[in-house]
């Protein structure tokens, strides 16, 4: 079961006394942490380039308080709010690990939900938190998708599998052209890898405040602004407006298991024919082999929180070059000051101060017990 919130602009939000932007209706069960994480990734941007009337889809994987949380969520203009300013809704799904790992690869993938889901357009009600009875069944969902999507845009249902070649699964750019939906490719490519239907993140549309490595499939407008990201992303790229750029898959029927293989490498555009005959020729690269168990799935969501951490500590860096030598320098005086200086020699005056003490003890014993001033002045000298 899924929990619901809702966030919009309204004169009462279920914080008290708070008014405009806020969350106006949630389940009772998603805590206040939670709470705070999901308003922050439910912001709707109007931009050059990207339609106002479009419509965000996204599934966000997110780590609060110790606990791992799904968030499926639709965001779309709202037209005007109660003050006649811009407005907008998000309604979010949120699902825990738990409810996830239970699904596992036979239940519905997080595409499914976005297409089977009856999102709120606006909300006219009073703040107010879910039952129980409008927790949301996702195992009642059906698979949605049939492989029309990538044969409608790329002549090829196969090419769906482009999204789960091992660098792509990692993280990849998809350039959309005006009505396509993302929701109905990303689906057909999740089917490509059953075993990982829940462990890749996506949206149909990036936003300025979106953080990219929040996504492995991050889908973005043909006349987007944002379009210049793409250059020094390093990702792989999918163009859906030019079909013919993307290189050709080749799915290879194994007795044991069906493998998908596909050539990434540089290629003139295939003729219509080439496409539906398969006659190009290619060196084929195999698909990732998908984890068959709870521990190397396990892994697998580690390994990738792991990648989007160090990737965002990455861009710090990049951003603060100067730390990196100022921290450089501290260390070398803190290793001069504190290991090495200890271990030179003495100055000349701190031996000369300390071999006169040493002659006048010697002379005070000299009167008194010529033994003992014997055995001083054997003691050997400083070098």
């Amino acid at each position: 079961m899924a929990w619901q919130l809702i966030y919009t602009s309204a004169p009462r939000s279920l914080e008290a006394g708070r008014s405009g932007f806020g969350t106006v209706a949630r389940h009772r069960t998603i805590s206040p942490l939670l709470v705070s994480a999901i308003e922050r990734v439910s912001q709707f941007s109007r931009i050059p380039g990207t339609d106002a009337g479009r419509v965000i889809y996204s599934h966000r994987i997110i780590t609060v308080a110790g606990g791992r949380f799904h968030i499926l969520s639709a965001i779309r203009d709202a037209g005007a709010d109660y003050t006649g300013r811009t407005n907008h809704i998000a309604h979010h799904l949120i699902l825990d690990a738990r409810e996830v790992a239970q699904m596992g690869g036979s239940g519905p993938s997080p595409a499914d939900v976005l297409l089977a889901m009856h999102w709120k357009t606006s909300w006219n009600e009073s703040p107010r938190y879910f039952d129980a009875s409008e927790e949301i069944p996702l195992e009642t969902i059906s698979q949605q998708t049939d492989g029309s999507a990538w044969l409608h845009f790329a002549g090829d249902s196969n090419q769906g599998a482009l999204l789960a070649s091992p660098e792509a699964s990692r993280g990849a750019y998809v350039i959309q052209p005006a009505g396509i939906d993302l929701r109905a490719a990303f689906g057909e490519s999740l089917r490509f890898m059953p075993d990982r239907l829940w462990q890749t993140s996506f949206t149909t549309s990036l936003q300025p405040s979106d953080e990219p490595a929040d996504f492995r499939w991050i889908g973005i407008e043909e006349q987007s602004l944002l379009r210049s990201r793409l250059e020094s992303s390093g990702r792989p790229v999918f163009d859906l407006s030019r079909p013919d750029s993307l290189p050709l898959v080749e799915i290879v029927q194994n007795p044991a298991r069906s493998q998908a293989r596909q050539d990434f490498a540089p290629r003139s555009a295939p003729s219509q024919s080439d496409r539906q005959t398969g006659s190009r020729d290619a060196s084929p690269l195999d698909l990732p082999r998908i984890p068959i168990n709870g521990s190397e799935s396990r892994k697998l969501e580690k390994q990738n929180t792991s990648s989007a951490t160090t990737e965002r500590a990455q861009r710090n860096w990049r951003k603060q070059p100067g730390t990196i030598v100022i921290a450089v320098l501290v260390g070398f005086a803190a290793l001069f000051f504190f290991v090495i200086r200890p271990l030179m020699h003495e100055k000349p005056e701190v031996t000369a101060r300390r071999e006169q003490i040493r002659h006048n003890v010697i002379a005070g014993f000299s009167g008194n017990d010529n033994g003992v001033a014997e055995k001083l002045a054997n003691v050997p000298q400083s070098q």
